[in-house]
């Protein structure tokens, strides 16, 4: 049996979702760079991080430009934003099947409870 599990890019959970993730990274680049002074190797996710573009609107946006093939971004930041929207994309499918168990959990308890 096949599920379709579509999320929109304005789906409220995977908003949240997205930007939970886009957080995460943020913290961890900053917790990076405390741990080692500042000194840290450039790379694609900490550019995007400094230039304040790690946040939902911005990796929606662009994520829609880079499928457009629209993008002016360089090719890694563009890895780093399809991989965050991925991630996010993941979660959201895992938080909607985790309701979907605990609503189907919900009803046969009640079924079991009225047959009782």
């Amino acid at each position: 049996m096949e599920q379709n599990f579509s999320i929109g890019l304005e789906d409220p959970k995977f908003a949240k979702q997205l930007e939970s993730v886009c957080a995460e990274l943020r913290n961890k680049v900053e917790t990076t760079k405390k741990a080692f002074s500042g000194k840290v190797k450039a790379s694609p996710l900490l550019r995007l991080v400094e230039g304040g573009q790690l946040n939902a609107d911005f990796v929606k946006s662009e994520f829609t430009k880079i499928g457009n093939r629209e993008s002016t971004l360089p090719s890694g930041q563009r890895e780093v934003i399809k991989a965050v929207v991925i991630e996010a994309a993941k979660r959201s499918v895992v938080m909607t099947q985790r309701e979907r168990a605990r609503e189907i959990e919900a009803k046969a308890n009640a079924k079991a409870q009225e047959q009782a």
